[in-house]
């Protein structure tokens, strides 16, 4: 029997979850098994995942409150009863963050799927009274999981005990297009506008929550201009989408800077940003499982500054080109010291090793033994 798979996502914007979990989809249809979506909210990516999946839907997902009670629960089911009997029944439920694993126990319980599992994209510390891993403990028993590094699944394991299976299963880099040589920096510079100023990136979306630190950097960087600690020439560029809160408190707090930040939304020209750019910026103050572009930034040959935490920076601690700092006002006064260094390029044995471990050949390969473990 063809095996299909039922996945349950926040939402179909444009975001790092997102488009790992498109990858994910197409290298799935690659090796021959279907997938279906359902999402809580649509978002500018629903055609790119209509073209990959067999259904796509949107229905506010379920949540738990106190006492242990579904609210939302019967709309949502209406869905996926009508992928079951209208796609396919799933072989396997699959969230794609922790936040969407209420929602897929309950779509595996309700179809009689024996397997379900999730992708968390960052960890998450409960502690041993909280009601959210008291809830997620009897929503998700015996549910796989997987990470997108070896550090956060240790962290995972310790904390959920034995009746969790945690492993690791990472994101892809599509290394052919993440190349610096195929980019004329100096005429992409030129299109921008970015002519005589200091680039720093941060790729991501941004949220009021602002896990990714993106507002905090804002703010610092502003407080750096403030004091003359930040040269007027440098320039904030931040690509992603940003939900209208965000955006209205970054221009509150840039009305006297607006020529040094720019909100640039959402790009499919990710690689040329990076080619143009004199350095990126990672200023996440959530441990980020694994930080895709972080991969993007090194193999452009980019400075990177990131902040310390607990995930995906620990990957690359060492690395050419890569700095950690313990907080925000760190990074906005090692900008401008980062600037009289060009970074060193990133010698071919170091691109191989990168695209060995986190191209598209490493991702199939443990893309089939995360099925073999989810459907074990």
């Amino acid at each position: 029997m063809k095996k299909s798979v039922l996945f349950i996502a926040k939402n179909l914007h444009w975001g790092g979850a997102e488009l790992s979990l498109l990858h994910l989809i197409k290298c799935l249809r690659e090796i021959g098994v279907t997938s279906s979506l359902i999402a809580g909210a649509d978002g500018d990516q629903r055609t790119a995942f209509e073209q990959t999946c067999e259904s796509v839907l949107t229905v506010p997902l379920p949540y738990r409150r106190k006492p242990l009670t579904w609210v939302g629960a019967p709309k949502f089911l209406s869905k996926v009863d009508f992928i079951a009997r209208k796609i396919a029944p799933p072989s396997l439920v699959l969230a794609n963050d922790f936040y969407e694993t209420f929602a897929c126990q309950l779509a595996a319980r309700f179809t009689g799927c024996q397997k379900a599992g999730a992708i968390w994209q960052s960890s998450y510390t409960f502690e041993d009274n909280s009601d959210v891993k008291k809830w997620f403990q009897q929503g998700a028993t015996h549910m796989q999981v997987l990470m997108a590094s070896e550090v956060v699944a240790s962290h995972m394991n310790s904390q959920l005990g034995n009746g969790f299976h945690v492993r690791t299963l990472n994101p892809f880099i599509e290394e052919t297009r993440f190349d610096p040589a195929r980019y004329d920096r100096n005429q992409i510079r030129h299109r921008l506008g970015w002519n005589g100023r200091h680039v720093g990136v941060v790729v991501g979306a941004i949220t009021r929550s602002d896990g990714k630190g993106q507002i905090a950097l804002v703010k610092a960087f502003v407080d750096s201009l403030k004091k003359g600690e930040s040269s007027p020439k440098q320039l904030l560029c931040l690509v992603g989408p940003a939900d209208t809160e965000a955006t209205a408190e970054i221009h509150r707090s840039t009305s006297q800077f607006e020529e040094n930040i720019r909100l640039l939304g959402p790009r499919t020209d990710i690689p040329k940003i990076f080619a143009a750019s004199d350095l990126a910026l990672f200023p996440g103050r959530i441990p980020e499982s694994f930080g895709l572009s972080l991969i993007e930034a090194r193999l452009m040959n980019r400075h990177v500054i990131a902040l310390e935490n607990s995930g995906a920076v620990k990957l690359h601690n060492g690395a050419p080109n890569f700095r950690t700092f313990s907080s925000l006002p760190q990074i906005t006064a090692a900008w401008r010291e980062v600037l009289d260094s060009p970074p060193l390029p990133l010698s071919q044995e170091k691109r191989q090793s990168l695209i060995s471990q986190y191209g598209k050949a490493a991702f199939t390969q443990n893309l089939r033994e995360a099925l073999a473990f989810l459907f074990m």
